[in-house]
């Protein structure tokens, strides 16, 4: 049987997306998240493309975004680099300034 965690911290069930890992509180979450994260990222970056009118590709933006509208019950990731943790949305900035030339 499948637990739920109300403390993600302490959840088996978390996913490691490009630095940042991802805790869930249940296993059926983690799966929901897999499954759609690569089209989410294209549907936001197409989004985004269209909305400012220069191409767009900020998937850690997208990542989070999925997140927070999957995981209910919480909000736990931590960087796989510096091992930061943020614990809840607002202590997260994002900041996308790095440019590229598109060849």
């Amino acid at each position: 049987m499948k637990r739920v965690y109300t403390k993600l911290n302490e959840s088996p069930y978390y996913f490691n997306c490009d630095g940042l890992v991802y805790y869930f509180s249940s296993f059926l979450h983690k799966q929901k998240y897999i499954e759609k994260y690569e089209a989410n990222r294209e549907f936001v970056s197409n989004n985004l493309t269209k909305r400012y009118k220069i191409p767009v590709e900020y998937n850690r933006l997208a990542d989070i975004y999925l997140y927070i509208t999957i995981e209910t019950r919480g909000f736990y990731v931590v960087s796989s680099y510096s091992r930061e943790v943020y614990e809840w949305p607002g202590v997260v900035k994002l900041i996308g300034e790095k440019k590229m030339l598109k060849l």
